[in-house]
């Protein structure tokens, strides 16, 4: 059997399941069971703790399960409907403020990450969760305490901002995307570019840092997209890693989309995701990247492991300057590339023009390296360890010149992982 055969077969298993999925959803809603009541479950074993935070600092806590945006590249929502009930489930407020009372007080815990897909709730009864969680932190009178969540940008209004900053929130991590309206659509945000900053000005009056989700490269990139996006986060001053792309996996509307305009690209499951195809401009651009940020980027951060954690690691969430300036500093190197690739894109280039290139990247990842981490030996890790400066030149041009790839797909230091 050779591969084609195998991505036959697959397709044909997919499209089974995509049947059922898409269009057996009320016969698959009375099969299974209601959910259960989330104010049932006991809080979790916290016997590790003590080892856990000697690494982060942070303890993880829940407030809610699910989310009530109904995003097409999300799996969080087509799980939770999966089961009968709602998409967002939020515990009792009381119990929540109790068990962080209870981390603080026997564990000496002061920084808390919430890792609920959405600490908002749908409507004013989801705005009155949070609220009426920071209300009951507050009664408790717990100094000092600094918290980091996940949210969407329409839920922030000045009110709940300035509540959740009086209880200790210094990040909120909302998921933009893209700037662009036409893709916001596509994935079903159900939100506006004007929606998202206001709440991006109303954060930072607040004080409360504002790291964006961003996916720059997704099945619907073109080059105006790119332009579009990278205007939006030097405006803003935003660094998150323009090396990823989206993801697609089994069950998202996304999925079906991409079916429907004979654009997915069937995986294996053990992969974990679907590939779709792209304009092969879009994804050379990415491709080139994802090479440079891979052979030295990433490696440095590997590399270091140990130290990446000890700059991490810090009294709170906005103490970490020497972490957010790393990610800084590799965002303007990232963002210079992509921008240089651009422009190789959109005229001539030489292999030349690359090497240039690499070699101003190289001599400001090794000052980066120096800088971040000052314990560095004389050899940087690029020099020690990393592919070399000619071959990576090499690779990058031909991609560039023959764009030989049509998806995005995702690579990895699998040996330093």
């Amino acid at each position: 059997m050779d591969y084609n055969d195998i991505q036959e077969r697959l397709k044909n298993i997919y499209s089974s399941i995509d049947e059922q999925y898409f269009y057996g959803r009320e016969a698959l809603d009375m099969a299974h069971s209601e959910k259960t009541d989330i104010n049932s479950f006991a809080w979790p074993v916290r016997d590790l703790l003590p080892i856990c935070s000697q690494k982060t600092n942070y303890a993880t806590i829940v407030a809610s399960r699910g989310c009530y945006g109904r995003c097409t590249f999300c799996s969080n929502c087509s799980f939770e409907r999966v089961s009968v009930g709602p998409t967002w489930r939020g515990r009792d407020p009381r119990n929540v403020a109790e068990e962080i009372q209870w981390l603080n007080r026997d564990y000496g815990i002061k920084v808390f990450k919430f890792n609920d897909p959405n600490i908002f709730g749908p409507g004013e009864l989801g705005r009155e969760h949070v609220i009426d969680l920071c209300k009951e932190i507050i009664k408790r009178k717990m100094d000092n305490l600094h918290f980091m969540g996940f949210c969407r940008s329409n839920d922030i209004d000045l009110e709940v901002g300035q509540l959740m900053r009086q209880v200790g929130f210094e990040r909120l991590l909302i998921g933009v995307e893209s700037t662009d309206s036409k893709i916001l659509q596509l994935f079903r945000k159900g939100e506006s570019l004007k929606t998202i900053e206001n709440s991006i000005r109303i954060l930072r009056s607040v004080e409360i840092s504002l790291v964006p989700g961003f996916m720059l490269f997704n099945p619907y990139t073109t080059m105006e997209t790119l332009i579009k996006d990278l205007d939006f986060l030097e405006k803003y001053g935003f660094a998150p890693t323009l090396s990823k792309a989206l993801r697609v996996f089994d069950g998202v509307p996304l999925q079906k989309m991409l079916i429907e305009e004979e654009r997915l690209v069937w995986k294996s499951p053990f992969e974990g995701y679907h590939e779709y195809l792209i304009n092969p401009v879009i994804a050379a651009i990415y491709m080139a990247l994802k090479r440079v940020h891979l052979e030295w980027v990433e490696l440095i951060t590997k590399t270091r492991q140990a130290e990446f954690w000890g700059i991490k690691k810090a009294p709170s969430f906005k103490d970490r300057q020497s972490f957010d300036k790393l990610s800084y500093l590799i965002f303007e190197v990232e963002k210079d590339f992509l921008k240089f690739l651009i422009c190789c894109m959109q005229g001539e280039f030489t292999i030349s023009d690359i090497d240039s290139h690499l070699s101003k990247i190289r001599s400001r990842l090794i000052e980066i390296e120096f800088s971040i981490f000052p314990n560095t030996t004389s050899i940087p890790v690029i020099d020690k360890i990393g592919t070399a400066q000619e071959k990576l030149t090499e690779e990058v041009h031909s991609i560039l010149k023959n764009k030989p790839f049509d998806t995005l797909p995702e690579l990895y230091r699998w040996g330093d992982d």
